[in-house]
């Protein structure tokens, strides 16, 4: 199992933060995501973060400068809270091949908890908010390489030998289930997106099935339901 990495360093700093510095930042990264999945990008503003943080403007500048660092740090802070949460979820299940059987439905899971619904708010703004599309991309990189090696332990777990395979296909599925998510922001009853994440869900399940050693697939996990817990 991989470490979390520290919410501090989220961004790479000058200095090391003091026990009472990380303390305030994370009250900030926890403020933004907040702030960013009931209110959106626009009303996350330095001032609304510290506001709700209680935290003076000092300290807000003292590790954020702008605006922007501020959202390049809450981008990783919350893709590191979906990676936290999704394990959790995973480790909770009978096996490793249960879990990759079950992944649609833990990625639909999380893109419902605020730092999915944060991380969506700072992706969609990317698209013009200058110079924050810059910002994310090494982010991600980080975050999917954790993803990648936590996949690839599932997988090994599990007895699947083409894991370039599973990781290009568990790219998709991130892809498609966030999409879906965006599309039931604005009418979560729309019956033809529900039908398609059935579908998606469908469809993965016999994906892992055919990767799965034949002793494995059958009994991995049930074609649809919620995770059977232990």
């Amino acid at each position: 199992m991989q470490t979390r990495a520290d919410p501090a360093s989220v961004v790479v700093r000058m200095r090391p933060l003091t026990e009472r510095g990380a303390q305030t930042r994370l009250r900030l990264l926890e403020a933004a995501t907040l702030c960013l999945s009931t209110r959106g990008y626009g009303a996350t503003t330095t001032q609304a973060v510290t506001e709700l943080a209680a935290v003076s403007r000092g300290s807000m500048l003292h590790q954020f400068q702008t605006r922007l660092d501020m959202m390049e740090a809450t981008a990783g802070y919350a893709m590191e809270q979906m990676v936290e949460a999704g394990r959790r979820r995973f480790d909770a299940l009978e096996t490793p091949a249960h879990g990759l059987m079950l992944l649609p439905d833990v990625l639909w899971e999380l893109q419902r908890e605020p730092p999915a619904l944060a991380l969506t708010e700072i992706l969609l703004a990317a698209r013009w908010e200058p110079g924050l599309a810059e910002r994310l991309g090494p982010v991600a990189v980080r975050i999917e390489d954790v993803i990648d090696a936590d996949l690839t332990r599932m997988a090994t777990a599990a007895g699947i030998r083409d894991h370039r395979r599973l990781l290009v296909h568990a790219r998709l599925m991130i892809a498609a289930v966030r999409g879906l998510a965006i599309e039931l922001m604005f009418n979560r009853g729309r019956r033809m997106i529900l039908k398609a994440a059935d579908a998606l869900r469908e469809d993965h399940v016999r994906f892992i099935e055919a990767l799965l050693p034949t002793d494995r697939g059958a009994a991995a996990a049930p074609r649809t339901g919620r995770p059977r817990r232990r």
